[in-house]
Order: structure tokens, then C-alpha cells, then sequence
């Protein structure tokens, strides 16, 4: 898979009858302002970063302001630097290409998927083995369920990182093939995949490479029932993120959702509060408040709850998106294990407005369940715990209550062992 070379990709830079398409999505996103700025650089980027013609100079003197649309201000205006730079100049291309693929990268995160694949187009045209980039067609050709097309880019990124000794990028293409394959219930395929992927970091000294693959195979097997197995996994990975903020934080998002799945609330509720203090983003905040909010609920640990309620929508804000409907789901179930149903239907019905944003039916399914039960007059115990799982199975079995003396079960202690360590290891480094 990684020794040889598939064919190149047919990837080529923008073409002008997306043109017009990028110009009624921008103006669709909200950027109607800069569309003209957006297609100039698009134009540059075709015509060629390093032509230096006059015809291209005069564009730049002509290119409007880009500080009409503050979210992709950064990114353009890197990219307008970097054209200029580049002019006559063939050394300075790849400079240009990376400024593209920013731009690309902050495109899609604003909405505007043709555009932002246009730059991506035109970052690849410009360099074209460059794993990185068509690594994000490949994400792009999966997102869009053409898993045929993002199985040979996810290859084809592999074997480029392979070939320019960057492991990371080559276990983050096996990740993406692994996830791909596994969409299509080739599980063993996918488990092959990221052993690979795991050995590989491992033989190239590169730990935050393996700690990605083994957090993958955790969270796999953990999806197929073998909740031993994952555990195991899940320790390693942690361990391998040793000083690595962004990884561990990775891990205690997988390892919080998985044990909620598991049922396993005091060792959910103690993880979250262990992370949630070294979390900067808001919607990562919300997510682990969120999860906090119903393993407290489901432990009857009622301070718990309300402090994590209050701060999963501090943290949300005016924020849209799956995560925050999922969030919100979680808030929706954990109010239903409280028996306090008017909070359990306000927030489905946040949940169900932002799944009909996404356009996701399982959200939207899902929210409307909880509001359907959530408002009847009486609801009984049975109907109850099909939407909201994590009431006790008997009306009168005890939670644990508040209490900071909650007992872990034996299983659940290395792994918060290995999240000690891990952290104390980054704030050692930080010092």
C-alpha cells in the first residue's frame, strides 16, 4: 500500500465554470462583499503564482480590500502576501500553495465548500505531493460518500508522507482509509489498517502518530463490544500523548463518550472534571460539560448537574452546528433523568432546530422522541427509559450522590492513572 505509487490524481486547478457557482455561494455564506477579491486570487493562483506577467500585476494593484469578511480575513490576506511575494519567483510557489490550502481550510469552515475546493484545487496544482493536500480531498470525497475516490486519495497520501518521511501524515491517511472502510462495515479491514498505522509511528519514533492509531483502534473495538480490548487501547494512546494537550483532550473526548455508552457515569463524571480545566475551545468545553451534566444526573449528583447544565450554554452561546445538538441532547437526556421534563423539552427543542440546520435525521429523530415523551401528561417509567437510557432500571434503585470520595471501578483506574501522568508530563514541559 505505502511501497509503491498509485496513479496520479486528475486534480487540477480551478475551473471556470465553478466560477459562477463560487460566486452565488459566497454570496449565499454572507460574503458577497469579498466575492470579487476571492475570485481575483482564485484567477491568480490559475494563471500562475510565478508568471510575473503585467496582466497579473495590474489584478493585484486592482484587488480590493479584504477586510470586509473578518472570519477569512487572516487566511486571504496571507494568500494575497504570498502571491505577491511569489511573483517571477518559482522558489516561493510553495508559500503560495500553503497560503492556498489555509484558505481552503478556512472556506469550508465558513460554509463555502465549492470555493474553499477550489483554493484545495489550486494548493495541489501548485504541489501536487504534498500529502496534506490530498489528504483534504480525500476528507472532502468521504464527506460526500464517494468512498471509492477517498480510499485511493487516502492511499495516495499515505504513500506520499511515506515517501517524504513525514510518518504523522502517513498514519493520518491509513486513519482516514481505516475510517473509510469501516463506513462500509469492513471491520477487520479497518482494524488491520490501524494496527498498521500504530506499528508505524512506533518504528519511526513518532508517539503522537501511534497515540492517534491506538485511540482509533480503541474507539473501533469498543464500537464492536470489546469493551476489555478498548480499554487497553485507550490506556496507550493516553500515555503515548504524554505532553500532548491537543491529543489528550482527543482521548477524554472518545474515552467520555464511550462511557457513557458503557454506562460507566462516576468514571464519565470524574474524566470530564479532570479535563475540563485544560480545555481552551468553546465547543469543546460545551461538548465535555455537556456529557458532565448527564453522568452527574445519572449518578444523582445534583450540584454536579446544575454546575455543568450552567456551563454547557455559557460555553455554547449563540453557537449552531452538530456538536451543539448533541450537546443539547445530552442536557435534554440528563434533565429527563431528573424527572424535570419542561428542561428536557426546551432543550430537544434546541436540539431539533440545530439537527434541522445540519439536516442530520438521526439528531432530528432523536430530539423529537425526547419532546414527544417529554410532553405527555403522565409518563410512565418504561416509556421513559427508552428515550432517556440513563434512568435506573428500577424507579427506586440509589444513585451515588455528590460526593468527592466517588469510587472508581478497578477497571476504570489505569486509565485515569495514565491521564495523570500525561498531564503532569505537559505542565512539566509548560514549566
Amino acid at each position: 500500500m505505502i511501497g509503491s505509487g498509485p496513479s496520479p490524481l486528475p486534480i487540477g486547478g480551478p475551473r471556470r465554470s465553478l466560477l459562477a457557482d463560487c460566486m452565488a455561494e459566497l454570496a449565499a455564506c454572507g460574503f458577497a462583499d469579498a466575492r470579487r477579491a476571492i475570485l481575483t486570487l482564485l484567477s491568480d493562483i490559475s494563471a500562475g503564482a510565478a508568471s510575473g506577467s503585467r496582466k497579473r500585476a495590474a489584478a493585484a494593484r486592482r484587488r480590493p480590500g479584504l477586510s470586509l469578511v473578518p472570519e477569512l480575513t487572516g487566511p486571504l490576506s496571507e494568500l494575497d502576501v504570498a502571491i505577491r511575494k511569489a511573483r517571477g519567483s518559482p522558489s516561493a510557489l510553495g508559500s503560495v500553495a500553503e497560503a492556498a490550502f489555509l484558505a481552503a481550510e478556512g472556506m469550508a469552515e465558513q460554509g463555502a465548500q465549492v470555493t474553499g475546493r477550489c483554493f484545495l484545487d489550486a494548493a495541489i496544482s501548485l504541489q501536487p505531493e504534498e500529502p496534506r493536500y490530498v489528504h483534504a480531498v480525500a476528507v472532502n470525497e468521504r464527506r460526500h460518500g464517494r468512498h471509492a475516490e477517498a480510499a485511493r486519495c487516502f492511499t495516495h497520501a499515505a504513500w506520499l508522507g511515506h515517501r517524504a518521511r513525514r510518518p504523522r501524515d502517513v498514519a493520518a491517511a491509513l486513519l482516514g482509509l481505516a475510517a473509510t472502510v469501516q463506513e462500509q462495515e469492513h471491520h477487520a479491514h479497518a482494524a488491520r489498517l490501524l494496527g498498521v498505522a500504530a506499528r508505524y509511528a512506533r518504528l519511526r519514533s513518532a508517539p503522537d502518530a501511534e497515540a492517534d492509531a491506538l485511540l482509533a483502534l480503541g474507539e473501533l473495538r469498543h464500537t464492536l463490544g470489546y469493551v476489555d480490548e478498548a480499554r487497553g487501547y485507550f490506556t496507550d494512546a493516553v500515555y503515548a500523548y504524554a505532553g500532548n494537550r491537543a491529543g489528550i483532550v482527543r482521548a477524554g473526548l472518545v474515552i467520555t463518550r464511550c462511557w457513557l455508552q458503557e454506562r460507566e457515569f462516576v468514571g464519565c463524571a470524574k474524566l470530564a472534571q479532570t479535563i475540563l480545566p485544560h480545555l481552551s475551545d468553546s465547543i469543546t468545553r460545551m461538548t465535555v460539560a455537556a456529557r458532565l451534566a448527564r453522568a452527574s444526573a445519572a449518578i444523582d449528583c445534583e450540584c454536579w448537574f446544575e454546575e455543568a447544565w450552567g456551563a454547557t450554554f455559557r460555553f455554547m452561546g449563540q453557537s449552531a452546528g452538530r456538536a451543539t445538538a448533541e450537546a443539547l441532547l445530552d442536557l435534554a437526556r440528563a434533565a429527563g433523568t431528573y424527572g424535570m421534563w419542561t428542561r428536557a423539552f426546551v432543550a430537544a427543542e434546541g436540539a431539533l432546530e440545530r439537527a434541522r440546520s445540519v439536516g442530520d435525521p438521526v439528531l432530528l429523530g432523536q430530539a423529537a422522541r425526547i419532546m414527544a415523551v417529554a410532553s405527555l401528561p403522565v409518563i410512565p417509567h418504561d416509556a421513559a427509559r427508552e428515550v432517556f437510557p440513563d434512568l435506573p432500571e428500577e424507579l427506586d434503585e440509589p444513585g451515588a450522590g455528590c460526593s468527592d470520595e466517588l469510587v472508581l471501578k478497578p477497571h476504570t483506574e489505569p486509565l485515569f492513572t495514565a491521564f495523570a501522568a500525561s498531564l503532569q508530563a505537559r505542565d512539566s514541559a509548560r514549566g
